[in-house]
Formats: C-alpha cells, structure tokens, sequence
C-alpha cells in the first residue's frame, strides 16, 4: 500500500478545496518512479453524457488554468515506510522508490488535519522485473486517440469545446493494447500538457484501455519546465 499525506502549510491552511492528481508510475524493484501534483479544487467534476458547449469550456478551463499549491510538503508511504518529500514550485512531487516488490501497488493521496474538502484522483506504481525484456511505449495523439495533431486550430477548438466521454478512439485499438499489457509494462509519453492528465485518464478508462504510466509536458517559464516545441528531443528524453 502507497499512501501520500500532506502537512499543513501556510499555502493551503484553513479550509481551502484542494486537489492531489497522483500519476500512475513505473519502474523495478532496483528503482520506481511515482508522480503527483498538488491543486486548487476548481471543481474537476467528471463529464456527463450531454453537456453544454459553455459546461464543456469551462471544464476545460478549470484544467489548463491550474493554481499549483507550492513547496507542499508531502510524506510517502510505502509498505510501512515513510518518505518525506516537498512539492516543487509547481506543486509537482516526484519521488524515486527502491526495493518495492514486483506487481502493481495503489497509490492514494491522504491530507491529514485538512479542514476543507479534498478531492484525489488516486493512482498506481507498476514494478516489473529488473531482468531485461520488453516494454511498450506509444504515443497518444493520433496513435489511440483521434486527435488530428496536424490542424492546430482544430485540436484547439477540441481541446477547448471537448470533455472525456467525447474523446474517440480507433477500432480494435483498446483490446490490441490489453492484450500488449498483459504481457509488459505500458507507457505513454506524449507532448500534451500536463494538466489534461484527469481527462486523458478517464477517457482511457471509458473506452478500456489498460492503465500505464503517463508522461506529459509540465509547460512553463520555470525550472525544469518542458518547452512547448521539440517534441522529438522532449519525447526521446522522457524514453
């Protein structure tokens, strides 16, 4: 069992609503990799099956203009074990984890002494073997996700006017990618931004996509900041 818990600070004291996205990782027992972030809740509510073009661009709103609740400081719970750590100025936590046995372990997100509401989206770490084998890595845009990445213009209005239960998929591809799952690890790395992660997430579940690590760019002017052109040199560096 993995558990994340936030210490009160001056950033999130009293009773303000808060959001943890914890990301699905992956990695071997010599070494795993786990992910989260530290949000305002803007009200990431989940999509419905009808939904107005203004319901759906404030969705999309809420998600790109993210407020991050910075230097946060975190404790990592694995298997009896605690980790301290601090979110960086971005509200992003990273934390790197050895000797965790082989399988899947759930993540969660805990804010103990928190007077507010606290929404989290929780996640997993994925141990494989540390022998050599095989993984899969894919891309998502117009890989398992119509998306139409040529047409700027049109990828923004779908972006924008769009929501998880609208996002399409291709025939056959979410049984080709369980059957490739079953058999090595599984991850996505792709140039969209890392704050669609909760809509990315949910449209994979709702056309039956395995689960597998996602890596996306966290675009910004600060430190450690992805740049939003190069997406060969971005790509081949998160592989």
């Amino acid at each position: 069992f993995v558990a994340i818990s936030i210490a009160p600070t001056a950033a999130v004291a009293g009773k303000k609503k808060v959001m943890i996205v914890v990301f699905d990782g992956i990695g071997t027992p010599a070494k795993a990799r786990v992910w989260g972030r530290v949000l305002e809740d803007k009200g990431f509510d989940a999509p419905r099956k009808k939904e107005s073009r203004w319901r759906r661009l404030k969705r999309s709103y809420r998600l790109l203009e993210s407020d991050e609740i910075a230097k946060a400081k975190v404790e990592l719970v694995v298997l009896g074990k605690r980790y301290p750590l601090v979110a960086d100025d971005e509200g992003l936590l990273r934390l790197e984890l050895k000797g965790l046995p082989v399988g899947r372990h759930r993540v969660e997100a805990r804010y103990p002494g928190h007077e507010g509401p606290l929404r989290v989206m929780s996640g997993e770490v994925v141990v494989a073997s540390a022998k050599p084998g095989v993984a899969v890595l894919s891309d998502i845009d117009d890989t398992v996700l119509k998306t139409g990445v040529g047409n700027k213009l049109k990828l923004i209005k779908k972006v924008l006017l769009g929501n998880a239960r609208m996002l399409q998929s291709y025939p056959y591809t979410p049984a080709l990618y369980r059957e490739l799952a079953a058999k090595a690890p599984l991850v996505f790395v792709s140039g969209s931004p890392i704050n669609l992660y909760p809509r990315l997430k949910t449209f994979f579940a709702l056309r039956g996509f395995p689960r597998g690590a996602m890596r996306l760019k966290n675009l910004g002017s600060g430190k450690g900041s992805d740049s939003l052109f190069g997406q060969k040199k971005y790509k081949l560096a998160k592989i």
